[in-house]
């Protein structure tokens, strides 16, 4: 008969297979219905191109087409959203520092490469700030201090309930220009050895204040170099 000590282990290492293998399960599944969407979008899209050319661009027949194509779309969108969270690799964890990660997304939900990503005080002082790669993914570290508070908080607060809204930082996204097309309106408390996942999604709005600006300065620098 197996003691408690032998069944323990074994049973959390049963435990811990299993959902490692519904994880897999979970990602397959995902993947599966990824690619059927995408054939299924070819098939909407080339519809919806016979029926402008059959009754015109603004019948009711393109446009109950272009609706369904368009719920497809955000479908597809969502299911690649979730694919993207089961790939996203979890980094490793620090004693002395809270590890955020995630990913930006466009409001079409595709990744928003090059931008930074920085965790700022209630001041709006920067602590930390990374980039986000070509997939939206960006991984920052935030250093902490001994007493738990971030590194650059040299103020103490003489109560618990101060110090937590001392501490308290914000993610904000912005892009080349320095233009802010994101901010987070709750934040968080850091503490040091943990990981803090985010998954961010830019607005339409965002995206075209920051197009435009960078238009802008092309045509800025455009002007002065042909001086």
């Amino acid at each position: 008969m197996r003691s408690k000590k032998t069944a323990a282990p074994n049973l959390i290492a049963a435990l811990e297979q299993a959902i490692t293998i519904a994880d897999d399960m979970l990602v397959a599944a995902a993947k599966l219905a990824s690619e059927d969407h995408r054939h299924q979008e070819v098939a909407l899209k080339l519809e919806h191109i016979r029926l402008e050319a059959r009754y015109g661009p603004d019948s009711d027949q393109a446009r109950e087409a272009e609706a369904r194509l368009i719920t497809h779309r955000q479908l597809r969108s969502e299911i690649d959203m979730e694919l993207g969270r089961f790939n996203a690799r979890a980094p490793e964890t620090a004693p002395d520092a809270l590890v955020v990660y995630g990913r930006v997304l466009s409001a079409e939900a595709e990744p928003a490469q090059r931008l930074r990503v920085s965790a700022i005080d209630e001041k709006r002082a920067v602590v930390a700030h990374t980039a986000t790669d070509e997939q939206g993914a960006f991984e920052m570290y935030i250093p902490l201090a001994a007493d738990q508070s971030y590194v650059g908080n040299r103020k103490r607060a003489a109560d618990a309930k101060a110090a937590k809204a001392e501490s308290r930082l914000r993610l904000e996204v912005s892009d080349r220009q320095k233009k802010t097309l994101w901010r987070d309106s709750e934040g968080f408390i850091p503490a040091p050895g943990r990981l803090l996942y985010r998954e961010i999604r830019l607005s339409r709005k965002a995206e075209t204040r920051s197009s435009a600006k960078q238009t802008k300065t092309k045509a800025t620098r455009k002007k002065r170099s042909s001086r």
